[in-house]
């Protein structure tokens, strides 16, 4: 179980969320216009795992608060009645975010908080070939959300990986391979 109760807030844009920066707002935002009303609820900064203390001295809130601070904490989860989004928010996402979001889903499976099935997420503003191979290894769901001051080329549609592609309903025309 997460260290603090998962709070589920309804899917919308608040512009506050728990250690996002201004940019994985902007990432995050932009993942809400998109696609937010695929989803009947959202939660943030899910606290998963943690250190907890055996200081004599340590009364619970002060282990608790120990627990907190030394969790791995999920940007945000999405759900509907299908499945869990585990979501790492991150700009210019590289292979640090793949294994932010396998930790998320793995902890998450050893000690669950969902009874619904688990689909590791990466929202990013751009990603290179090299990590979106590894994503697609790993059945990593990946979507760009290129920045809204991005070229007429780069902004002019999100790039989705074929398993985001599927889960959305779409057929994947670009084909196998490394983009």
């Amino acid at each position: 179980m997460p260290v603090y109760p998962v709070e589920w807030v309804a899917v919308e844009k608040s512009g506050r969320y728990p250690h996002m920066f201004k940019h994985d707002i902007a990432i995050w935002e932009r993942f809400l216009d998109a696609y937010g009303g695929q989803f009947d609820a959202a939660c943030y900064d899910v606290a998963l795992g943690g250190i907890t203390t055996d200081a004599p001295d340590a009364d619970p809130a002060m282990v608790k608060g120990w627990q907190y601070s030394t969790a791995k904490k999920i940007d945000a989860a999405v759900r509907n009645d299908v499945e869990v989004w585990l979501c790492e928010v991150r700009p210019d996402a590289g292979l640090a975010a793949v294994g932010s979001v396998l930790g998320y889903a793995l902890l998450s499976e050893s000690d669950p908080w969902t009874a619904l099935p688990l689909v590791p997420v990466i929202v990013t503003d751009r990603m290179d070939g090299d990590t979106k191979l590894v994503c697609r290894e790993f059945d990593i769901l990946v979507i760009e959300l290129p920045r809204q001051d991005a070229t007429a080329a780069d902004a002019a549609a999100p790039v989705l990986s074929s398993r985001a592609l599927e889960a959305l309903g779409v057929p994947d025309v670009a084909g196998p391979g490394p983009a």
